[in-house]
């Protein structure tokens, strides 16, 4: 971490957070895209581990409102990830990804609506 990533106090800058978010949503897109054969075979049984939540991929877009707004977002139906679309016009693919339970029980308490996972609060051990 250089001098211009940390603040007065020592603590990481907002820089480095917005940094380590857009890996981890990176991430969780390219889990997304990885695993859908194997999610469509888990969808076809009947033990499924998780909650299916969806997402709206910008993978292979050249449109920066879109890579920038899908990133961070997580939609409990289908139907919710059609209409918060970036803009009129986004044809953007949409894909699903299997969250744990317990993850999903925090991130979406009442089973529907939307999270934007950086107003999210993450908790982490210690």
């Amino acid at each position: 971490m250089d001098a211009s990533e940390t603040t007065a106090a020592g603590s990481t800058s907002r820089r480095t957070l917005l940094k380590a978010l857009g890996i981890a949503g990176g991430a969780a897109v390219a889990t997304v895209v990885g695993a859908g054969p194997a999610l469509a075979k888990q969808r076809k049984s009947k033990a499924v581990n998780g909650v299916v939540v969806y997402r709206l991929s910008a993978r292979g877009s050249s449109c920066r409102a879109c890579r920038h707004h899908h990133r961070y977002l997580v939609f409990a139906t289908h139907a919710l990830a059609a209409a918060n679309r970036a803009h009129p016009g986004c044809n953007c693919p949409i894909t699903t990804q299997e969250l744990a339970r317990k993850v999903a029980r925090r991130l979406l308490p009442a089973g529907v609506g939307l999270v934007d996972l950086r107003k999210a609060e993450v908790k982490r051990r210690a």
